[in-house]
């Protein structure tokens, strides 16, 4: 009998919240270097990531390369209703924890970053399978933000051992274009090959 949804999360967000402190930081430089041998660095645009909670392969060296290269980086705002807004970031940006706790962007201080700017969105996730469907934490806000904005590219950051074979997915759910894993980058979609120098790499 397949797993239930809430019985994937469980047994994914356990197991994340299982690595230990020198694991996750180890994960997360090799997953920048991986990112770093890409094209990615060349979008033109800017960049949306996120601050790493519950365990999620931590985006901060990406960011940390970002910045230092110049480039403008966002960060999730939780509104109303389930749309996500992006607001900059910097190192100086204010912080402020959201309703569930997790740190955002002050919006009455950073500036806001629209949709129709973001070249690449880094996506956390819970698990992912070879086709390149993600499973999230169920409640839907990246995919009811960028189900009417098809543009930036969808980039998800995950440990390899967040790998399943297969999830059940739904006829509307959208694979990601790419995932980055300390241990491997994959494409799934036409426009992410071309962002990856050899998509065999392991």
């Amino acid at each position: 009998m397949p797993a239930s949804l809430a019985s994937l999360r469980r047994r994914y967000r356990t197991a994340r919240r299982a690595l230990d402190a020198n694991t996750q930081h180890r994960h997360a430089y090799q997953a920048a270097a991986r990112f770093a041998a890409t094209r990615l660095p060349l979008c033109r645009g800017r960049f949306a990531a996120y601050l790493a909670n519950d365990g999620e392969l931590d985006p901060a060296p990406i960011i940390q390369r970002l910045l230092g290269a110049g480039r403008t980086v966002a960060l999730p705002v939780v509104g109303r209703g389930r749309r996500l807004a992006f607001h900059q970031y910097r190192v100086d940006t204010a912080l402020v924890p959201n309703r569930f706790g997790i740190n955002e962007p002050d919006m009455r201080r950073a500036p806001r970053v629209p949709l129709t700017t973001l070249a690449v969105v880094f996506v956390p996730l819970v698990a992912f399978d070879d086709d390149g469907y993600r499973l999230g934490m169920g409640g839907g806000y990246y995919d009811a933000t960028f189900a009417a904005h098809g543009r930036a590219l969808r980039v998800g950051l995950a440990h390899e051992s967040q790998r399943s074979d297969v999830l059940p997915h739904r006829p509307w759910d959208v694979a990601l274009d790419i995932i980055i894993t300390e241990a491997s980058s994959r494409a799934f979609t036409a426009r992410g090959r071309r962002y990856l120098i050899d998509e065999r790499r392991t």
